[in-house]
């Protein structure tokens, strides 16, 4: 082959690297096995409030109506067939 011939000719594309995952923190714990501790909270989170204000109780939409209980009776239950 000519040295033209060379230059001319279609190269191979150069061979791709594999992408590889990130390396894992450490061995899945089986089963019965204790979870290791997690990294913590996040700190570009805020902070909650410790001590919170609870929310004051709403009205009750169904107040009791004054006036005598009515008796329900019960259901009969069918005979069986």
């Amino acid at each position: 082959m000519t040295a033209r011939a060379a230059r001319l000719a279609p190269t191979a594309p150069p061979p791709r690297r594999a992408v590889l995952p990130p390396p894992s923190p450490g061995p899945t714990p089986g089963p019965g096995e204790p979870v290791p501790p997690g990294p913590g909270p996040d700190p570009t989170l805020p902070v909650p409030d410790p001590d919170p204000v609870p929310p004051s109780p709403a009205p009750d939409p169904f107040p009791p109506v004054p006036g005598p209980d009515i008796p329900v009776p019960p259901i009969p239950t069918p005979e069986p067939l």
